[in-house]
């Protein structure tokens, strides 16, 4: 499913979306598939993090039902409304995760495999950067790179956690096909102009530095600084330097004033004054921009005055999970995130497969304080979340001797 969902379209005219009309029925019919066979399995719900994940769940299916549409907030997509992000498809998700911990099974092979396939997409980014764009010409999109995931900003998600985790496996096996995924996945984050990500992915690089300078393997790490550079270099002179232009405009992406990243900031301001309204339970999920339209929110009026665009979402995860199913549902969610890292925290200071996994997750978590969740990329962030609440972690010398991993918790 990992593998697939990125890379399905359906490229026909007069369909809602080329991009997710087939991915959420996709999404659904494997987790259905899965679910029936952890319940085959016996699957065992023990630990802290799995009691946290469940009263999530629960919280969310409570302000599912006090919504202003409960069926909207529930199946996340009606014929006006919704991006497939109701409790059902948080419920796959869930059960993804639980897949991921207890049956997933890892080797350096099918791990190549699967990011050779995702490197693909991340040079289709490239190719629209460079203006070939088979799609463009043939629906009349507007211009952009995003691949086949619809959206720069959700791409720029997608590319960014496959990149961190495409590096940590290089410092692990310093094999060149890994660099060169490296190289192609670090050109697809360029050519998304995604600088929420981008921001994400620098912070990643610097704190990186001091597990390796600890484990004293800097050498693959100066390699990949070279590369990305080249590379930077080579895009921004062959692109009019639309690199450089964006990355000057960073300012701008944490800026206060409304029209700030894209606007966020003033999303941000009435999506707390949604969750002012309904600090419980929230608008329900699906139903933020309900609630904007029957409380008459000024900065959404404003908004839409300005860009002539709606809002569905808060541009920011944990805000949108506080707005949409109340604050109680993000603490837990933070809880439950917090909680894996408590129990990986004797063994993340060592270099290995836990801390690639925790550089992923925390570069997911950071782009997402600006951007949104959605269903191509999320099941990613599930499955690293199950892989990394495993109790066996995945040593250097593991890896390189291509050893199966598939251990329970």
């Amino acid at each position: 499913m990992l593998t697939i969902l990125p890379i399905a379209i359906l490229p026909f005219k007069g369909l809602p979306s080329i991009f997710v009309t087939v991915k959420a029925p996709l999404l659904s019919i494997c987790s259905i598939a899965i679910l029936v066979f952890l319940i085959r399995e016996k699957t065992k719900l023990k630990g802290l993090e799995i009691k946290l994940l469940l009263l999530y769940l629960g919280v969310v299916f409570i302000a599912c039902l006090a919504a202003h549409k409960p069926l909207l907030a529930l199946s996340g997509a009606s014929q006006t409304a919704g991006r497939f992000e109701g409790f059902i498809t948080l419920f796959f998700y869930a059960v993804i995760f639980l897949a991921a911990r207890n049956h997933f099974v890892i080797n350096r092979k099918n791990l190549f495999f699967y990011l050779t396939v995702q490197g693909v997409v991340a040079s289709y980014s490239i190719f629209q950067f460079y203006g070939i764009d088979p799609l463009v010409h043939y629906l009349n999109f507007s211009k952009g790179c995003y691949s086949t995931i619809g959206n720069q900003n959700f791409f720029g998600s997608y590319v960014v956690t496959l990149l961190t985790l495409s590096c940590g496996l290089y410092i692990m096996d310093r094999r060149p096909q890994t660099l060169l995924l490296c190289v192609i996945f670090f050109g697809g984050l360029l050519a998304c102009n995604t600088r929420g990500c981008w921001l994400a992915f620098l912070v990643i690089m610097v704190a990186s530095l001091f597990f390796l300078f600890k484990e004293g393997v800097i050498k693959p790490y100066l390699t990949l600084f070279f590369c990305f550079t080249l590379a930077a270099l080579t895009m921004n002179f062959t692109g009019q330097n639309l690199i450089m232009g964006r990355a000057m405009s960073i300012d701008e992406q944490i800026s206060m004033e409304d029209e700030a990243g894209s606007g966020r900031v003033q999303i941000w301001k009435m999506t707390l004054k949604a969750i002012g309204d309904n600090p419980i339970l929230g608008s329900g999920p699906e139903n933020l921009k309900e609630h904007f339209i029957r409380t008459n929110n000024e900065g959404f009026i404003a908004y839409q005055k300005r860009t002539g665009k709606t809002v569905d979402k808060a541009h920011s995860e944990i805000l949108h999970i506080a707005a949409v199913s109340g604050i109680p549902a993000a603490i837990i969610f933070i809880l439950f995130l917090t909680t894996l890292f408590w129990h990986k925290r004797r063994i993340l200071f060592s270099f290995n497969s836990s801390t690639i996994l925790a550089m992923c997750i925390t570069v997911y978590f950071l782009q997402s304080l600006f951007n949104i969740s959605i269903i191509t990329v999320a099941p990613l962030f599930w499955v690293l979340l199950g892989v990394f609440s495993r109790a066996k972690t995945i040593k250097q010398s593991e890896f390189q001797s291509n050893k199966v991993i598939s251990s329970p918790s």
